[in-house]
Formats: C-alpha cells, sequence, structure tokens
C-alpha cells in the first residue's frame, strides 16, 4: 500500500479559493430563490465577495515578490472587487433591480 505523500495531504491556496467560491455562489442561488430576500444576506454576500478579492490581490502581490507574474489574476480580482462593489450598493438599496 503507497504512502499519502505530504504534499497531497496540504491544501493548496487554490482549493481553499475554490471552496470559499464555492460558499459565494451556494449563498449568492439561495438568495435569488427567495421569495421575500433579506438585504442584511446580500450585504453578507458582498463583504465575503469583497474580503476575497481583497486577499487574491494580497496573494497575487506576495506571487509577484518571488518573480512569478499572473496578471489575469490581477484582473480577475479586480473584476470580483467590482462585483462586490455592486453587491453592496445593491444591499444597500443605492442601485435598482
Amino acid at each position: 500500500m503507497e504512502k499519502m505523500s505530504e504534499d497531497y495531504r496540504k491544501f493548496s491556496w487554490d482549493d481553499v479559493s475554490t471552496i470559499v467560491y464555492a460558499v459565494i455562489f451556494a449563498l449568492y442561488v439561495t438568495y435569488r430563490r427567495m421569495d421575500n430576500p433579506p438585504q442584511w444576506l446580500l450585504g453578507v454576500i458582498a463583504v465575503m465577495i469583497l474580503l476575497k478579492s481583497m486577499s487574491e490581490i494580497v496573494y497575487y502581490f506576495k506571487q509577484t515578490k518571488r518573480g512569478k507574474r499572473r496578471i489575469w489574476s490581477l484582473i480577475f480580482s479586480a473584476l470580483v472587487f467590482l462585483c462586490g462593489i455592486m453587491f453592496l450598493l445593491n444591499a444597500f438599496g443605492l442601485l435598482g433591480e
């Protein structure tokens, strides 16, 4: 029987990122399916998106210091951040449906 390597047992940043995006997506689907959704749920989704995009930007700059350049990661993070701002404005009622 083979032993599992240490690298296989560790979670990588990509695994955590995928799980967090899945939680955000599940919350958003739940929000969209409600008949009378509460605005605080949209605010929670917006804050989670903003925190996730900021952590992706910090991760990008740490990777850049190591010599790895992933410009698409930065562009994706910026788009997700703008999406979070849109959700936050919608939660405060500043945008129309």
